[in-house]
């Protein structure tokens, strides 16, 4: 099991097949979890104003919200290994 900020997944053929990290580590898996919370893409919105932000002023993932995008319109799912349920991703 790893830790950090993952920046961006790889997909080969469709299919995830590891993740580029903040410091450019690259882990290849054959299953990857991703668990952003409230980060992926935070905002705070104070009556006008708006800026990025995790909760209790910590840094968002705009890069991994961004290149999740970026892999949506490359027709990628990410799958729910346990069920074999997929999911489109959504913005």
């Amino acid at each position: 099991m790893k830790q950090g900020e993952v920046v961006d997944l790889i997909v080969e053929n469709g299919r995830v097949r590891g993740v580029r990290m903040k410091t450019h580590a690259v882990y290849e898996a054959e299953a990857v979890v991703i668990a952003t919370g409230t980060f992926l893409g935070g905002k705070i919105f104070i009556g006008d104003s708006c800026y990025n932000s995790g909760p209790n002023g910590l840094s968002p993932s705009v890069e991994l919200a961004s290149n999740l995008k970026k892999t949506r319109t490359s027709n990628a799912q990410i799958q729910n290994r346990h069920s074999g349920q997929s999911f489109e991703f959504f913005s």
